[in-house]
């Protein structure tokens, strides 16, 4: 969603301020929760009506927030880090996740995947330009 710029700052502030009671993995607040927090609307589409969250969750953890989430079955949801080794423990499935696409990415280009991952490092140095030839 492009919000204005202010619009944006208030639904961040809104969403770090639900954030803020839900600090450690072991206190994360769902996805509908947090919806309901930041839009004042409930969810009826699990995934439909949780888009604009997912966007600013995104914005924020590109600002350097250490929002993660959690998909155990008995405590799913989204929480703060409390501290260095909660985000380790987020980030490395979160990492593997990704790297394994772009391995799948490569794999179909038949390049390796530290290539494929130089490639991409020209590519967004080059602006974006499609450095990979397919």
């Amino acid at each position: 969603m492009n919000w204005a710029p202010a619009e944006q700052q208030r639904l961040e502030a809104k969403l770090l301020g639900a954030l803020a009671l839900h600090y450690g993995e072991d206190h994360p607040i769902g996805m509908a929760e947090l919806q309901e927090a930041v839009f004042e609307t409930p969810v009826i589409h699990r995934i439909n009506d949780t888009r604009n969250v997912r966007l600013l969750v995104a914005s924020l953890r590109f600002k350097g927030w250490w929002i993660c989430s959690s998909t155990r079955r008995d405590r799913p949801g989204y929480f703060l880090a409390r501290n260095k080794e909660e985000f380790r423990r987020f980030a490395k499935p979160y990492r593997e996740r990704h790297l394994q696409g772009l391995g799948q990415l490569a794999g179909m280009m038949r390049l390796g995947l530290p290539e494929y991952l130089g490639q991409l490092q020209l590519e967004l140095m080059d602006g974006g330009q499609d450095v990979v030839k397919i």
